[in-house]
């Protein structure tokens, strides 16, 4: 019989005599343990040996082996960032990849489109990665590149050769030396001084195979501004291929060429302005003299997206008819500083025979002259833009432009309409959302958006009135199939259920988008990735 058993598991305490009996009975045991630790030590080496042994062989038959190399290189594009080019981070392909193996760092070194797309932010430059991204672009060989630039906000000009490699100066170089292969250029924070400089029409920069140019201007340089006008006529934009120009400036409206655009290649322009005060309207946006002298001398473009700023100028001194055939898209961004009056005046001086798309701006409630009785558009507006442009099939035309008298009969003129997106502002009550949809339910289809598809409302507000609304409305109207619904600062009610809400869409197969928009999100710490979303 086993020692002690009555004693174990509790607080007695054994007498030495006790102690001694007790290792004497515990002496046979230790001594196999040790045996067979010593034995589990022999057979775990043994097994090391012979897994060492085994693991190259199975390496050699693994499936992985025998994975085409172009198949691998698809894998490997798949692991590039998808919304945004790539940083020269080696926390993330294509430069991770080369950690893996010596076989997978082959490869990626040796296939030029991993390399196409690239992001350098000039903040974090070093004279390392000075080096990094000529091998970068090494890398790429004859690929089509696109690249995004952010500048450093407070950078000063570089005149000494001998100054930093890792200066904008030097980036800028290292990137007009490949610019033959530009697809996409996207510039944030560069002046107009230094773009003057590295990227001036007095420079011969071949770019032929650019499509895509954006460049966000910085500062108040007025030494410089006086260049502006010259960009559009740069020789960078005069590619062989169609391409796209977006401009984001304090003073945009300095960027309008002073003489008509010979490069026919330029088919779709932004021009928008850089807020300082939110809201204030000044003299950073274009006019609407601007905008004709615009139009005027880029009479091909398909498309326009513009900041427009009612400067109190008579229309009669400026105003006369642009015919523009080959404009598809004309988007008066949010933010713009105009009456609807002189708004509606401006686009019906256009003739846009094969426009499909409108946007208009929502009105501002922070300028005197906007009032709910003084920003509904003329009902002969819709009855223009119908007759003038009647392929139009998308537009964006705010509610505040609307009287509820008035809304059915104005969008009954658009009778291929089948996106339309509107928003309240906030200054007005939602009142004519509502008249909408409930024309939707009292108004027959026939008469009222019959080709309807999309339907987009922005700023509304979120209460059990409005879901019973839209779900009668889309009831009536078979034919819309998607709906987006918007909610900007507002939180959602806790007695709302959101999943009772879109339950009813989703079983007729209507696609229900709700977007909660933050009021003012909170930027990042600085990183190399700075800019890289802009």
């Amino acid at each position: 019989m086993e020692p002690f058993v009555e004693h174990l598991h509790t607080n007695y305490v054994p007498t030495e005599p006790e102690i001694d009996l007790i290792h004497t009975h515990l002496a046979p045991y230790v001594a196999e343990l040790a045996r067979l630790e010593s034995l589990i030590r022999d057979l775990s080496a043994q097994r090391d040996r012979i897994k060492a042994y085994v693991e190259p062989y199975r390496a050699l038959a693994s499936q992985g082996r025998r994975i085409p190399q172009e198949l691998l290189e698809q894998i490997f594009l798949d692991c590039l960032p998808e919304h945004r080019n790539a940083a020269m981070s080696p926390t993330e392909a294509p430069l991770l990849l080369g950690h893996v193996c010596s076989e997978w760092r082959s490869i990626a070194f040796g296939f030029p489109q991993l390399w196409a797309r690239l992001h350098v932010s000039s903040e974090f430059m070093s004279p390392s990665m000075m080096e990094e991204l000529q091998t970068w672009l090494a890398r790429s060989a004859n690929s089509p590149l696109t690249i995004s630039l952010q500048c450093a906000p407070e950078w000063e000009d570089v005149d000494d050769m001998d100054s930093p490699p890792f200066s904008l100066a030097r980036i800028l170089w290292k990137l007009t030396d490949v610019s033959e292969r530009w697809k996409s250029i996207r510039i944030h924070g560069i002046s107009v001084r230094e773009w003057y400089r590295h990227l001036g029409p007095e420079l011969s920069i071949d770019a032929h195979l650019l499509r895509d140019i954006e460049i966000t201007f910085d500062g108040d340089d007025w030494d410089s501004w006086d260049l502006a006008h010259r960009l559009l006529t740069s020789s960078i934009m005069n590619g062989s291929t169609p391409h796209s120009v977006s401009i984001h400036a304090r003073y945009p409206w300095r960027f309008v060429p002073r003489e008509a655009i010979s490069c026919a290649h330029l088919s779709h322009l932004t021009l928008a302005f850089l807020p300082t005060m939110a809201g204030v309207p000044d003299h950073r946006h274009f006019n609407v003299k601007w905008a004709f002298e615009l139009l005027d001398r880029c009479s091909r473009l398909e498309s326009l997206k513009i900041h427009l700023y009612d400067s109190r100028i008579d229309l009669e001194d400026v105003a006369f008819e642009i015919h523009l055939p080959l404009m598809r898209s004309f988007v008066v961004l949010d933010g713009s500083l105009v009456l609807s009056a002189i708004l509606a005046d401006f686009l019906e001086s256009l003739t846009m025979p094969n426009l499909s798309e409108l946007q208009l701006p929502k009105p501002l409630k922070s300028w005197k002259y906007d009032s709910s009785h003084r920003a509904a558009l003329r009902p002969s507006f819709f009855h223009r833009l119908a007759e003038k442009s009647p392929l139009i099939s998308k537009v964006r035309i705010p509610m505040p432009y609307f009287t509820e008298q008035a809304l059915s009969e104005n969008l009954g003129q658009l009778t291929l309409l089948t996106a339309f997106r509107t928003c309240n502002a906030i200054c007005f009550a939602p009142t004519v959302t509502r008249h909408l949809l409930e024309s939707f339910v009292s108004v027959a289809p026939q008469q009222l958006l019959s080709e309807l598809v999309e339907l987009i409302l922005e700023n509304e507000v979120d209460d059990v009135d409005f879901w019973t609304l839209l779900r009668e409305a889309t009831l009536c109207r078979l034919t819309i199939r998607r709906v987006e619904i918007g909610f900007k600062n507002l939180p959602r009610r806790p007695d709302v259920d959101l999943q009772t809400d879109i339950t009813g869409f989703r079983a007729r197969g209507v696609v229900v988008t709700v977007n909660f928009e933050p009021a003012n999100p909170v930027p990042g710490p600085p990183s190399p990735w700075a800019g890289v979303q802009k």
